[in-house]
């Protein structure tokens, strides 16, 4: 047993008493030696508290520990053993519980996650919400979007609306299972303005514990892509096997905007204040980024993604290294002013029949 100053608790332990700094050291030793600890073997490494001439003694004051520990939580055990013509104990921490939650695959809990899902919007009950935020604890990336809500309050079309999206996903999930080609109908900004695609699934992910997009393998591009599943109007299934052998990797699941391909890799160092710094790491999630103190390092293909969080958060970020995105900053920041001078030189023109548009070539105010 290494010597008790050596033992880094994170607390001061002198105020406890003799007792319980025996208890506590046997406690340690019988973590750190999960097979087990005889009797002998105690006296050996904790010769300072069980050292009396009378081994029945040393016994008695042992199994009083023993006791006490049990009756302050912990689970400890005990069998017999002969030494030296002799029966002794060996004592034992309860390992039985350890580790003990269920472990559950990745499909298991996908498909699990959807009739959750589905039962939410047949009938929401505050049971079904609480007890899926348990199962899925440890699990969020697959936790159902389910919101507290009072059914009287859900409007047929809403009703209707849910169930397509939930036959939708259950007919992705299938299909990811049995390797089964789909053909969708999807939309972009417009459902009116839809266009099918011939796709083969791998994977679901959520975003914000709400928005579910779909990895695919576009057969028309050549290369995996992401759709966001509630704009997915249609969905067939399609004759043939999977044509794509790849796999899905960790890249694949950053859906985040910086990482859409809109210019070539760009390496930024951006600088935040302190108090607010951790809005923008909420912000960069999952987008991968190294924190230096208040430094936040990162590459992106898509530097305009950081805008709108600039103009929201304009307390959190201080200092970027890259003279290209500061004036592509103010190029959108100017953009913005003027579209707001235009449409409140509208309005003002409307409300009072004032003509500030001039010769309609700029503002004038």
């Amino acid at each position: 047993m290494k010597d008790k100053d050596d033992i880094q608790l994170g607390i001061d332990p002198k105020p406890i008493n003799e007792t319980e700094e025996r208890q506590l050291s046997l406690l340690l030793n019988l973590i750190r030696n999960r097979q087990g600890l005889s009797f002998v073997q105690i006296r050996q490494i904790m010769k300072e508290y069980y050292s009396n001439s009378n081994i029945e003694s040393d016994q008695k004051k042992l199994q009083r520990d023993i006791d006490e520990l049990k009756e302050n939580g912990f689970s400890i055990k005990f069998y017999k053993v002969s030494h030296e013509s002799m029966e002794f104990n060996v004592y034992k921490m309860d390992d039985s519980q350890r580790d003990a939650r269920i472990q559950m695959t990745e499909e298991e809990l996908r498909k699990f996650s959807f009739l959750v899902l589905k039962k939410s919007e047949e009938n929401t009950s505050n049971e079904l919400f609480t007890a899926s935020q348990k199962i899925f604890s440890r699990n969020l990336q697959h936790f159902p979007s389910i919101k507290k809500r009072i059914p009287n309050e859900i409007s047929s079309a809403n009703e209707e609306e849910s169930l397509e999206i939930s036959q939708i996903l259950y007919k992705i999930m299938t299909a990811i299972k049995n390797k089964i080609p789909l053909k969708i109908d999807y939309f972009k900004t417009n459902p009116e303005k839809s266009y099918q695609r011939e796709i083969e699934p791998l994977q679901i992910i959520k975003r914000n514990s709400e928005d579910f997009y779909l990895i695919v393998y576009d057969r028309e591009k050549k290369q995996k892509r992401r759709f966001l599943i509630p704009k997915i109007l249609k969905i067939f299934d399609m004759s043939g096997e999977f044509l794509f052998n790849g796999k899905v990797e960790p890249n694949d699941l950053n859906y985040h905007a910086l990482n859409f391909p809109f210019h070539e890799p760009e390496s930024l160092e951006i600088s935040c204040n302190q108090e607010n710094s951790w809005k923008l790491e909420n912000f960069l999630h999952p987008h991968p980024f190294r924190k230096v103190e208040n430094t936040f390092l990162l590459t992106t293909t898509n530097r305009s993604a950081l805008f709108n969080f600039i103009l929201k958060e304009n307390d959190c970020i201080e200092k970027i290294n890259s003279e290209v995105f500061v004036r592509e900053l103010q190029e959108f920041l100017s953009g913005i002013k003027d579209k707001y001078l235009l449409s409140l030189g509208e309005g003002l023109s409307e409300a009072k029949g004032w003509n500030l548009m001039g010769d309609k070539t700029g503002v004038a105010l």
